[in-house]
């Protein structure tokens, strides 16, 4: 701790016009040494800011092409936490309140030192001005040799989208690591539709997991508050049990009931042994068809597990509703 003395510390307490109260406090004596920061009243107070008080407001927090309603908490110009936004009296919000964990991490994207700030060229920024002019021109120079102009990023929201793609001539092609491209290729095949599928974990008395981290994530903006619900043994009257098919276990895993340690790329075979045995057991022959004829035996050889482990997570499928 630096040294200080009453009054320096009573002016540090105060923040008078005239302290400048962290600079007056003597040499930093941690092992890290902290910046020096000028501490100031403020002559004409921000609307809505009360220096030292929260302050909260709606906003959504974006995650790829989802968007999460939230209600931010904020302090001295920063937004330091985001919660459930339940909407007012008699209007609900578009989405479950629950806040995914994944949402926390704009918090970081916003304030994260290593953030870009502004654009560079060769690792020196440069003006905003000079970096737009820079691209025009390349653009423009593309277009007259007759070659074609591409835009390859991340997700992008509808209205920049069309931007780009009248730049582009339609040429935008983007990648969301949390996107559902995947999940509604699998949804198209399963039920003719890319519609994406509802996962109502909230009334599952069992869940099925093939590695998915549902509770990381994936599957949704209000998934992790819906699978808290069926774990709760005060909705329903019953607790979700939950089992997990993976190599190993992660933070989702942990929260598994039963974790079967297949082997890396066994997942699909375990899943469609399940599949087919649930077929034959309903006279279901679309999904029997789908699954292939692949049985408990063939899964057991394939992953590794025990064949009375996967007839045990079978029993619970057939037991009640389940995902």
């Amino acid at each position: 701790m630096p040294n200080l003395n009453r009054r320096d510390f009573l002016k540090a307490l105060g923040l008078t016009s005239g302290a400048t109260a962290l600079s007056a406090c003597g040499v930093d004596t941690n092992q890290y040494s902290s910046p020096v920061e000028q501490l100031l009243p403020y002559v004409v107070k921000p609307d809505q800011i009360v220096p030292g008080t929260y302050t909260f407001f709606a906003t959504s927090a974006l995650r790829g092409p989802a968007a999460v309603p939230v209600t931010a908490r904020h302090r001295d110009g920063r937004v330091t936490f985001v919660s459930a936004n339940f909407g007012v009296a008699g209007r609900k919000p578009p989405t479950s309140p629950q806040v995914p964990s994944t949402a926390l991490f704009e918090l970081q994207r916003h304030y994260s030192p290593d953030r870009i700030k502004a654009p560079s060229e060769g690792g020196q920024p440069v003006a905003w001005s000079d970096a737009i002019g820079k691209v025009g021109a390349a653009v423009r120079d593309a277009r007259a040799a007759g070659k074609k102009v591409a835009f390859l990023g991340s997700y992008l929201g509808p209205s920049i989208g069309k931007v780009v793609d009248a730049v582009t001539g339609g040429q935008t092609f983007t990648f969301e690591a949390d996107g559902y491209a995947a999940v509604a290729q699998a949804a198209t095949a399963l039920f003719g539709t890319p519609r994406l599928p509802y996962y109502g974990l909230d009334k599952a008395k069992f869940v099925l997991s093939f590695g998915a981290p549902f509770l990381s994530g994936w599957g949704g903006a209000d998934i992790e508050g819906r699978f808290a619900t069926g774990r709760d043994p005060n909705v329903g009257n019953f607790v979700t049990r939950f089992a997990l098919v993976a190599p190993h276990r992660d933070q989702t895993g942990a929260k598994a009931d039963d974790f079967l340690a297949a082997k890396p790329g066994s997942e699909v075979v375990v899943a469609r042994a399940i599949a087919s045995a649930l077929a034959a057991s309903k006279g279901n022959a679309a999904i029997a068809a789908l699954a292939g004829n692949v049985s408990i035996a063939d899964a057991a050889a394939a992953s590794g597990l025990d064949a009375a482990k996967i007839e045990s997570v079978l029993k619970n499928f057939e037991a009640g509703d389940a995902v």
